[in-house]
């Protein structure tokens, strides 16, 4: 049991590494890129709205942690545990749903993005209880790809603050700079979810490249 708990753990941290790699930067490039994603498709009398999306962006970083945890306790055969700590979620997501209503969207986005912390600190706290991977394990995993995303970000939204270019040109230019950077920044810094993250798309292409050879050779 022992041992199946140690498995459990360490998958649940590699692809909590792995996803949040990938999540991290989508969600940041989406907040940067707002204005232009709303003013294409929807126009600009729409770019109130702008603000909202950008927080929602934010508070969807978290989300992909959030089903890793789940999964992981659903695993361990602590379905009933999941029960009870919707409770005290449902609860507090009604309150701040209350609360961000007298400010508007914006309150209500802000609403959904403190809620999904919460929902981080207390899925992550059982986690570690029962699987052994838990709070403090999984903000040391989180933290070095939150900062690289978000230092690749900043330098990419300096960069473009001084180029004058169409809408169309930043969506199309924006997230291939920052996919460069953030791509070589991991390397350089060697990044653990990076490595992790290209030995597991190295062994998705061995595996289907191995399937298309079966399949050929059975024609």
């Amino acid at each position: 049991m022992s041992f199946d708990l140690e498995r459990l753990s360490y998958a649940a941290a590699a692809v909590n590494r792995s996803t949040m790699f990938v999540n991290v930067p989508m969600m940041l490039t989406f907040a940067f890129l707002a204005d232009p994603i709303i003013a294409i498709l929807f126009g600009e009398a729409w770019l109130e709205s702008v603000p909202v999306l950008q927080v929602l962006c934010i508070a969807a970083v978290l989300w992909p942690v959030q089903i890793v945890n789940i999964n992981a306790l659903l695993a361990s055969g602590h379905s009933r545990l999941l029960l009870y700590l919707e409770i005290p979620k449902k609860v507090l997501g009604i309150v701040l749903l209350l609360v961000g209503i007298n400010f508007g969207l914006i309150g209500v986005a802000w609403s959904q993005a403190v809620f999904a912390l919460f929902a981080f600190f207390l899925n992550a706290y059982f986690t570690g209880v029962h699987i052994g991977y838990g709070l403090r394990a999984q903000i040391t995993d989180l933290v070095p790809i939150i900062v690289l995303a978000s230092v690749t970000q900043f330098l990419v939204g300096v960069s473009f603050a001084y180029l004058e270019l169409s809408d169309i040109s930043r969506l199309l230019l924006a997230p291939a700079v920052f996919f460069v950077v953030y791509v070589l920044f991991s390397h350089i810094f060697r990044l653990k979810a990076w490595s992790e993250f290209v030995i597991r798309v190295s062994a998705a292409i061995h595996a289907a490249h191995s399937r298309a050879s079966q399949s050929t050779a059975g024609l």
